[in-house]
């Protein structure tokens, strides 16, 4: 690539360059395993949206014979950090007001399977990561005040409801949320013991997710060594 300002590639030398070119049986011996890793990962992605609709909708029929309690009975919405990340490149994924997170950091700040809502931006967008995270000022952190809700139970009770906070944000340009909005809203809450019958679901939807970021980098790491580099 050339340039000062910004860099670009000739098309004359982009058709210049040189790639290897295996075998096509060498190139299928390549592929198979790949895309083997990545099948895998395929289905237990779709194993973990039906696990994810059935928990849901449970959720939502335990709660219509359950007592209605404001968010701020139960949890503290603690603000992100409006400080950079100290380390900035590493395995922890960086939360902003966005459906995705922004990029990965090498900093954290919030514990795995905390729940958090995005404050600005996407507000109201509600998420949970199996990692630590480090969450930004554009998102609320909820700290649980005690026990009678789980985390789990927390963001797929968040989730059946997440189009309804999101319309709960206001802003001209960019949406808003307010944390005292958030946190007088009502929600409906099974007594903690019927809230269990759910772990080992809750579990089995953890251990799948994990199974598709290790399909992920098995996948990944097959092709690191399998192609190489020009």
């Amino acid at each position: 690539a050339t340039g000062t300002a910004q860099k670009g590639i000739s098309q004359q030398a982009f058709y210049d360059l040189e790639i290897p070119i295996p075998s096509l049986k060498t190139q299928n011996c390549i592929v198979q395993p790949i895309d083997a890793w990545m099948g895998m990962a395929k289905t237990e992605e779709k194993i973990v949206e039906q696990l994810e609709r059935a928990l849901i909708s449970q959720i939502v029929v335990m709660g219509m014979t359950a007592p209605r309690i404001a968010l701020r009975d139960i949890v503290k919405a603690n603000y992100g950090s409006s400080k950079k990340p100290d380390v900035e490149e590493g395995e922890y994924p960086l939360i902003g007001g966005g459906i995705k997170p922004v990029r990965c950091v090498g900093s954290w700040n919030t514990e795995a399977n905390t729940v958090i809502v995005a404050r600005s931006g996407t507000a109201g967008y509600v998420s949970m990561y199996d990692k630590k995270s480090y969450v930004q000022s554009y998102a609320f952190v909820l700290e649980l005040l005690n026990d009678t809700i789980s985390s789990e139970f927390l963001y797929y009770t968040l989730k059946s409801i997440q189009e309804q906070l999101m319309g709960l944000g206001v802003g001209s340009v960019q949406n808003n949320l307010n944390r005292d909005v958030l946190l007088d809203y009502q929600i409906h809450l099974p007594h903690i013991e019927e809230q269990k019958t759910l772990e080992c679901v809750f579990k089995e939807v953890q251990n799948k997710k994990k199974m598709i970021d290790i399909y992920h980098y098995l996948a990944q790491q097959h092709i690191d060594k399998a192609i190489p580099r020009v």
